[in-house]
């Protein structure tokens, strides 16, 4: 328990199988998942890319883990096949779910980008039918120096209609 398998950018290239207990992941002293069913791998990127860990692995209970490196993949697979594609197949299942997931978030931002378009679009709209209208009022306005016509000068003398500014 509390034990740190390994912290966040650690050039460890193993990949490690929770056999019991769980397992948390922290990103920056948060955590983001917890590992707790028994034939989970995790680590993954680190043996197959040979790349930095991307968080920090600390056992949240009496934990048991088997650690598979890179010099002990080949016999692995030829001793544990069965137990080597259940791995593959978590990890494909890992892989597809996060695919899915980066698909809904990418289709949220292209529909917060398209819902902006529309909004800076209907704000053009609203700004230039303002100015229209403070065009049209102010022409009104210069009409009634030169009318004659009663009905149009009781009309602009109105008092709910206020001057638009343009």
């Amino acid at each position: 328990k509390d034990a740190s398998l390994c912290r966040q950018n650690d050039t460890d290239q193993a990949l490690y199988v929770l056999l019991s207990g769980a397992v948390g992941v922290m990103v920056r002293g948060k955590f983001i998942a917890h590992i707790t069913q028994p034939g989970e791998a995790f680590g993954e990127l680190s043996l197959f890319l040979r790349g930095k860990r991307t968080a920090d692995l600390v056992a949240e209970q009496k934990t048991a883990i088997f650690r598979l490196t890179p010099d002990d993949l080949p016999q692995f697979h030829n001793t544990h096949p069965r137990t080597f594609m259940i791995i593959a197949q978590t990890l494909a299942q890992r892989f597809a779910s996060n695919l899915e997931r980066l698909s809904y978030l990418a289709s949220i931002e292209k529909s917060l980008q398209s819902n902006s378009l529309k909004d800076k679009e209907l704000l053009s709209q609203l700004e230039a039918a303002s100015k229209e209208l403070a065009l049209l009022q102010q022409q009104i306005m210069a009409l009634k120096r030169f009318s004659n016509i009663p009905e149009l000068n009781t009309f602009i003398n109105r008092e709910d209609l206020e001057p638009l500014e343009p």
